[in-house]
This record gives structure tokens, C-alpha cells and sequence, in this order.
């Protein structure tokens, strides 16, 4: 089995993009850099677009609709995976339509990290191989997540 990659895929239409300092420094602690960092949200604000491209991000603009960020990052995240690899995939939502995403990435064997609020459900937890909790005394000033205007890419 070759070398873990790490990815992260972070839901900006359910968590604060302040919380970037607070998970590089999770796994800068863990001497791990990401390979792969996208955000996904239909609501960006070209401050927030501005911001995640800054912090190392790819911002992912996507056209409204029911799920539709669930769905793109989901895709993103099952195409992104390599057979013959053990990857760490990083999750950043409190929205439990990630269970079988991230549920399906272990049994695949890859290491799952949900980085979430305390809002999350015991669930979604559970689900991954590891919790880290988003607190707002560990978020570090950014723009807010959602915008008065939703953007098509």
C-alpha cells in the first residue's frame, strides 16, 4: 500500500471558513499537510472566494439547489480516492447527509476526521475514525460564512 495523502473537503454553507487556522493547526500539530483543500458552498462571497484561495483552498462555487454542495463535495471526495492507498480524508460540516460519505471512505480504509461544531449529532461522530471539535474561541477572524446573494459558478 503506498504513502497516505491527506484531503480536506470543507462544507462553507454549514461551517464558518474562521475555522481554517483552527484545522491547519490540527494537522500542522500532526507535522501532516493537506495535498487536496476544497471548499464548497453556494453562498460565497467574493470576500470568502478571496479568503479560502489565500488560505490554500480551492473555493468551489456552486449553483443552488437542493443538496447541491452535499452532492459536489460527496463526488469530489469519492473521485478523489486511489485504491491502493490509505488516505486521510478530512470532513468539515455538522450536516449528518455526510453519514454514508464518511462511512463509506472508511470501509474503504481510508482515516476519517470530522471537524465539527458542537452542534454536530452523536452520528455524524461517530461515523468518522476521529472527532475534533470547532469552537468558536478557536476561530480566527475571517468572513462569515454566507452571503445576501448566492452566486452560480
Amino acid at each position: 500500500m503506498e504513502q497516505e495523502n491527506l484531503y480536506v473537503y470543507w462544507d462553507a454553507d454549514n461551517i464558518s471558513v474562521a475555522f481554517i487556522p483552527r484545522v491547519r493547526e490540527f494537522f500542522a500539530a500532526r507535522n501532516q499537510t493537506p495535498k487536496v483543500c476544497r471548499a464548497f458552498g453556494c453562498c460565497l462571497s467574493k470576500k470568502q472566494v478571496a479568503f479560502l484561495a489565500d488560505s490554500g483552498f480551492e473555493p468551489i462555487c456552486i449553483k443552488p439547489g437542493a443538496n447541491a454542495t452535499d452532492f459536489r463535495l460527496t463526488i469530489s471526495a469519492v473521485a478523489d480516492r486511489q485504491p491502493e492507498r490509505r488516505d486521510v480524508i478530512g470532513v468539515v460540516s455538522n450536516d449528518h447527509d455526510f453519514i454514508p460519505l464518511i462511512s463509506h471512505l472508511k470501509e474503504q480504509g481510508h482515516q476519517t476526521i470530522l471537524f465539527a461544531e458542537k452542534s454536530a449529532s452523536q452520528s455524524l461522530r461517530k461515523a468518522a475514525n476521529e472527532f475534533a471539535l470547532l469552537e468558536r474561541s478557536n476561530a480566527a477572524m475571517a468572513p462569515a460564512t454566507r452571503s445576501s446573494k448566492c452566486r452560480t459558478p
